[in-house]
């Protein structure tokens, strides 16, 4: 089972391929009420897109957790935390989900990763861009739809790739569409 946030969602989102990527995932994938409820509105993206975030639940590709109260406890609690350790609502849902339930959890966001790394360093965690990678290699998705499709969720998502993914991210999409790219950071000429 796999637990999303709801930036994951939203970069998936964000690709134009939601549809495609979560049914070439290996897990069940699944998201907290509160992640669903955080998602106010959809990127906007300039390219055609599978699905909406109303299709993908429709169809179950992405199933609303039960609810659950050691779950809900502990997310209450993770939100409370003092600071530097308080996380949104999105974010505490998701961890707590993914605690209570033994599961895999897609989680982008620095803060959130360092908690779960203190507090269930065992929790697996994945970014985006490995959920990602995996669909399309289990697809065989051919080199430049892969790379259309992760510059989408970059540019109109602004996913999050951790740096040591960041060079061969740069390589694939190239370096002009990079530079449009600001979660990339900095990219030289």
């Amino acid at each position: 089972m796999l637990v999303l946030d709801t930036s994951v969602i939203l970069n998936l989102l964000g690709s134009g391929r939601p549809r495609f990527l979560l049914t070439h995932v290996p897990y069940r994938v699944t998201a907290p009420a509160q992640v669903i409820e955080e998602i106010r509105k959809e990127p906007e993206i300039a390219v055609a897109k599978d699905a909406s975030l109303f299709d993908i639940l429709e169809s179950g590709l992405i199933k609303v957790v039960e609810p659950n109260d050691d779950a809900e406890q502990l997310a209450i609690a993770l939100a409370g935390a003092p600071s530097p350790d308080d996380l949104d609502d999105g974010e505490a849902y998701a961890i707590a989900y993914a605690v209570a339930l033994g599961a895999t959890i897609g989680i982008d966001e620095r803060k959130g990763r360092r908690v779960i790394s203190e507090q269930w360093p065992n929790l697996n965690c994945l970014f985006t861009i490995e959920i990602m990678e995996t669909a399309a290699m289990r697809a065989q998705l051919a080199d430049e739809d892969w790379a259309e499709v992760v510059f989408s969720a970059l540019r109109y998502a602004r996913m999050r790739v951790p740096s040591d993914k960041r060079a061969d991210i740069v390589k694939l999409i190239g370096k002009d569409r990079a530079r449009t790219c600001p979660s990339l950071g900095y990219v030289p000429m």
